[in-house]
C-alpha cells in the first residue's frame, strides 16, 4: 500500500498565509500495482480547474466541476503518512521536503480524508501544502485488487480574476 492512513485528527489553527483560490490541477506521475508490480499510467497531461476554500480552521473543500470534497488536517502534517515512490515518478520524501519551506515532515500542513471520486468510486485523497501557492495532492483507489496511484500538482492561476476561461481567437496580424 502507497499511502498508510492513521486516524485524522483535528489540528491548531490554519496558517495565515494558507492560499486559497482557484488552481489548475495537473495528474503529474501515476502507477498501478498488482501482485507487487508496479506499472506507469498514461497521464495526457490534462488539466482542470479546481477552487480550495476553508470553512473551518480545521479542513479545506475542493470543489471540481460540481463535486466538493471536505479534506481534514492531517495532526502532524505528513509525520503520520507513509508512501513508498521507489520505482515510480511520484515525489518521494526528500523531494517534498526539497519543495516546501518546511525542514521536518511534521511542519509540512498536510489534509486527507477517504472520498467518494466521480469514476473511481472510493478513494484516498491527501492534500499537501508545498506554500507559496502550490498544492501537491495524491489520490488512491483500489480497483478489482489494484492500487492505482494519481499524483497532482496544483498551482495558482496568474493573471485577471475576470480572465475567460478558454483561450481567446486568435488576432489577426496586420501588415
Amino acid at each position: 500500500m502507497l499511502v498508510l492512513f492513521v486516524p485524522i485528527f483535528a489540528a491548531e489553527a490554519m496558517d495565515g498565509d494558507l492560499r486559497l483560490g482557484t488552481f489548475h490541477m495537473t495528474n503529474t506521475a501515476a502507477f498501478s500495482e498488482r501482485e507487487g508490480l508496479r506499472q506507469p499510467l498514461p497521464l495526457g497531461l490534462k488539466s482542470r480547474r479546481v477552487h480550495l476554500s476553508a470553512h473551518d480552521q480545521n479542513s479545506i473543500t475542493l470543489t471540481t466541476q460540481d463535486t466538493e470534497f471536505t479534506l481534514f488536517r492531517l495532526e502532524n502534517g505528513l509525520e503520520n503518512i507513509s508512501w513508498d515512490a521507489s520505482n515510480t515518478d511520484l515525489l518521494h520524501v526528500p523531494d517534498v521536503l526539497a519543495l516546501s519551506p518546511q525542514t521536518t515532515l511534521a511542519d509540512v500542513p498536510a489534509w486527507g480524508a477517504t472520498i467518494a471520486w466521480p469514476g473511481l468510486g472510493e478513494t484516498e485523497m491527501v492534500l499537501i501544502d508545498l506554500g507559496s501557492g502550490r498544492y501537491l495532492g495524491f489520490l488512491i483507489s483500489q480497483p478489482a485488487g489494484a492500487t492505482v496511484v494519481r499524483q497532482m500538482e496544483f498551482r495558482q492561476l496568474f493573471g485577471p480574476t475576470n480572465r475567460p476561461a478558454s483561450p481567446s481567437p486568435a488576432i489577426p496580424e496586420t501588415n
